[in-house]
């Protein structure tokens, strides 16, 4: 009754309630409207380093369809790489560990909820436009590893976001369609982290109270069982 009742919410009553939030309802926010971003921004160096020690040391960084198999047809065939350490307010155990600096820094996000790297192999070109389950989080993107030539950015509510190494944004993919191109035979390395959209102490109550009931214990439950099995692959 809960999960039907939190479908409800985040269908009807989330997207009006947004109206109230003191950041507004964007699509786009900089660090003029969220003074953490800066600091986040100024740890971009020490959260690359960790990402590059996972893959120096062996680790693996999986695939999307290796995470939730035969539910990612809609985001395309090629591969597009996902490494969680925070997961719907868990973190995996088996990942976490290891970015002790990337989650000092993202820990001045208020009602944070999920973090992971996202990474565009050379090959992968293109995300098509798709617009994420509402849940009444934001979703912060940082630069770490950007293409020095040609289109890398996404598109949201018909603007373009191009990133930059060092240069975090904040986006509402809830809400709004977004798309992502990247022309150049390099890679795209990015940390994602969604937080809960700020509101009023009132309905920021209910927000919690409905995100714990929505976010889907399945999928929770299937994507940690995936980084169990992983972590007894042996490392590359």
């Amino acid at each position: 009754m809960l999960q039907r009742i939190a479908s409800l919410y985040f269908s009807y009553v989330s997207p009006r309630l947004k109206r109230l939030s003191p950041i507004g309802t964007g699509p786009v926010w900089r660090s003029d409207s969220l003074p953490w971003l800066a600091v986040v921004e100024r740890a971009h160096a020490d959260i690359s380093d960790e990402f590059n020690h996972w893959i120096c040391d062996g680790h693996r960084v999986p695939d999307k369809e290796d995470l939730a198999p035969g539910t990612t047809s809609h985001y395309g065939p090629e591969r597009w790489e996902l490494l969680h350490l925070l997961l719907c307010g868990e973190r995996i155990d088996q990942v976490a560990p290891h970015f002790p600096k990337t989650m000092a820094a993202l820990s001045e996000i208020p009602d944070i909820r999920t973090v992971m790297f996202s990474r565009l192999p050379p090959e992968r070109k293109h995300i098509p436009r798709h617009r994420d389950g509402e849940s009444g989080t934001l979703r912060l993107h940082l630069g770490l590893k950007v293409p020095s030539q040609g289109v890398c950015q996404i598109e949201i509510a018909g603007q373009p976001l191009a990133w930059s190494v060092g240069e975090a944004f904040v986006m509402d993919v809830g809400a709004n369609e977004h798309e992502v191109r990247k022309d150049a035979d390099e890679e795209r390395i990015i940390l994602i982290a969604d937080f809960l959209h700020p509101l009023p102490f009132w309905a920021a109550w209910l927000q919690r109270l409905f995100y714990s009931a929505h976010v889907g214990l399945q999928a929770k439950a299937m994507l940690q069982s995936a980084y169990a099995r992983l972590s007894e692959v042996p490392k590359a």
